[in-house]
């Protein structure tokens, strides 16, 4: 009877035990006591232009103005424990300089997100709605870092994506003396900031070019026409000027490949299509009005562009169109970016990357 006694009063203690020490492990305390976070937007160098204006130069910022949202999280991408809704004049001084703002924050935050320049009824994600001229405040800004001994240095970059044309046909040609440029659209790029495809309209003709490029079109934003035929982007009172366009983030996952393009082909799958309308005269000719100069693929010296991302401009030089037109049968099509004849450029880019492009037909 002592022995049973005994094992059971052992077996008492050993199941003591372990409640023991379940219950020590599950009590563990966190910390959520507020602590505050010196909070500093480092903002991006960049500008943005609808169409026509000044063309991007290296330190140009972005205005940043109105209401400006910021949260803390748990961790990056985790549950969000703060949200403040605060002017963007808190964090910059009248001469733009960055301002380091406190904060109070959840204890248990390790990373903070912004967003400026937000949605709402007027901004939205259609490509359209983030034109805007320079220094604009259209287009959308965000960033997130992580809280390090009480600080946040977060670096805000643009959700966009810029191709600017810009500079002059220039005049050494050959075969052809010379061609003129009537308009100039963008092609192949998302509607939406988080559309699954991109849109490429195609022939002049056809409901949906006329009704994309136009006013209150899906691409009212996304094309020039110029009043008369121009050689060049000509300068405003001394300053150079570009067509440019903003586009959101695409590569070439959006088209189904596994990796950057190594042919023309793939690249214009998934590249932004620069078109151009042109008029030519052959030498000895007379002038061949309302062509098509396609360009759809994008690349820098040696290959082609795998993304074209956030925050980088890709600037195409049109002097890079000389060597592509001068021929006797130019590689114009009569509807714009068909399935066939096309070209690419190299470009370049900058911060508001700025990124020159080669053109390749």
């Amino acid at each position: 009877m002592s022995k049973i006694l005994n094992k059971f009063v052992a077996l008492s203690l050993m199941t003591s035990a372990i409640f023991v020490s379940c219950s020590n492990e599950t009590e563990k305390v966190v910390d959520s006591t507020p602590k505050t976070v010196g909070l500093t937007l480092n903002l991006p160098k960049m500008s943005q232009t609808k169409q026509l204006g000044p063309q991007t130069l290296q330190n140009q910022k972005v205005t940043v103005s109105g209401p400006v949202i910021v949260k803390a999280l748990s961790t990056e991408g985790g549950a969000v424990l703060n949200t403040y809704t605060l002017d963007a004049s808190k964090f910059f001084g009248n001469d733009g300089t960055p301002i380091t703002m406190p904060l109070e924050v959840n204890g248990t935050a390790t990373y903070m997100t912004f967003e400026g320049n937000i949605d709402n009824e007027t901004k939205t994600g259609d490509v359209n709605t983030r034109q805007g001229d320079a220094t604009s405040s259209s287009v959308r800004v965000t960033g997130g870092a992580a809280i390090v001994n009480a600080v946040c240095n977060i670096p805000v970059t643009p959700e966009m994506a810029r191709v600017e044309v810009y500079g002059s046909v220039g005049t050494n040609f050959k075969n052809i003396t010379g061609f003129t440029i009537n308009g100039i659209y963008l092609n192949n790029v998302k509607d939406q900031r988080n559309s699954p495809a991109l849109n490429k309209t195609t022939n002049t003709t056809d409901p949906s070019w006329t009704a994309a490029y136009k006013v209150d079109g899906k691409k009212s934003n996304l094309y020039t026409v110029f009043a008369s035929p121009v050689t060049e982007i000509a300068s405003v009172s001394s300053v150079k000027q570009a067509d440019g366009y903003n586009f959101f983030p695409q590569d070439y996952a959006i088209a189904g490949l596994k990796a950057l393009a190594e042919t023309k082909e793939d690249a214009a799958k998934y590249s932004p299509h620069i078109i151009i309308n042109v008029n030519y005269t052959p030498k000895n000719g007379t002038e061949i009005k309302n062509k098509w100069l396609n360009v759809v693929a994008l690349k820098n010296e040696s290959s082609y562009f795998s993304s074209f991302n956030n925050g980088a401009i890709y600037q195409l030089d049109l002097s890079s169109l000389t060597s592509i037109m001068d021929h006797i049968n130019p590689p114009v099509t009569d509807e714009p970016d068909p399935n066939a004849i096309s070209v690419t450029v190299s470009v370049t880019v900058a911060d508001w990357l700025i990124v020159p492009v080669q053109p390749e037909v």
